[in-house]
């Protein structure tokens, strides 16, 4: 009686527990920018040397599950209904770390052609924000990468600036939240805002060594290696 007490407290535990990230079906996207969207998996690691700059693209990616009762998966919304507009608030927990500079240093998806996109930047706050949208739902932009492995919809591009030695996190967030303001909208009219999760990284400032710094390196050890058996063998 007491095993099938466990078992019935584990199945209510279940069905009560949330949904994390790693099963939803429409997620925000942080990847390298400057390779083929199909090539780079979601990152949740990026490193920069102080005072250098790192370039990241923002995607919508969908899964190959239902996403909440729209009887779709992420994937085939993002294939079939393809995307109306966006609108993503990019953070950075630590702005004194790393932060997004400027609105020069956001870049749309030059596909979302419709309405010029708005970008704003908040460096006391650490934020950086994008929306893009287009004229109509019929000109709807559908995904860069489509293949067994990933499903994703490019929004745009932050370059972060390093400013000091520490690590930030990052988040990808609506660019608002509130009740009634529907801000990415997929060509169908469907607005998916509530059915996003957000998407999550880390940026980490810290040196690098060059790679011919690393070699002077083995150079100056191996000579005091060398130096050592000497003197060894001489006493």
């Amino acid at each position: 009686m007491r095993v099938r007490r466990l078992w019935m407290l584990a199945a209510v535990w279940l069905a009560a527990a949330p949904v994390g990230a790693a099963r939803a079906q429409l997620v925000w996207d942080f990847a390298l920018a400057g390779t083929p969207p199909s090539n780079q998996p979601a990152g949740t690691a990026f490193t920069v040397a102080p005072g250098g700059t790192l370039a990241l693209d923002v995607f919508l990616r969908g899964g190959p599950n239902n996403v909440g009762t729209t009887g779709l998966s992420g994937a085939a919304i993002l294939t079939n209904e393809k995307l109306f507009g966006a609108g993503i608030t990019l953070a950075s927990s630590n702005g004194s770390v790393a932060r997004v500079n400027s609105t020069s240093d956001i870049t749309p998806n030059p596909a979302f052609n419709g309405f010029p996109p708005s970008s704003s930047v908040n460096t006391a706050a650490g934020t950086a924000s994008l929306q893009v949208q287009n004229f109509q739902p019929g000109t709807a932009v559908g995904p860069d990468a489509n293949t067994i492995a990933v499903t994703r919809t490019f929004i745009g591009t932050f370059k972060f600036t390093a400013l000091s030695g520490g690590a930030t996190n990052l988040s990808i967030v609506d660019i608002n939240p509130a009740a009634g303001q529907d801000n990415t909208v997929s060509g169908t009219g469907r607005v998916l805002d509530s059915l996003i999760t957000n998407g999550a990284a880390t940026l980490t400032v810290s040196s690098v060594p060059e790679p011919g710094s690393l070699a002077l390196v083995g150079l100056a050890a191996a000579g005091l290696a060398a130096r050592w058996r000497r003197t060894r063998r001489t006493v």
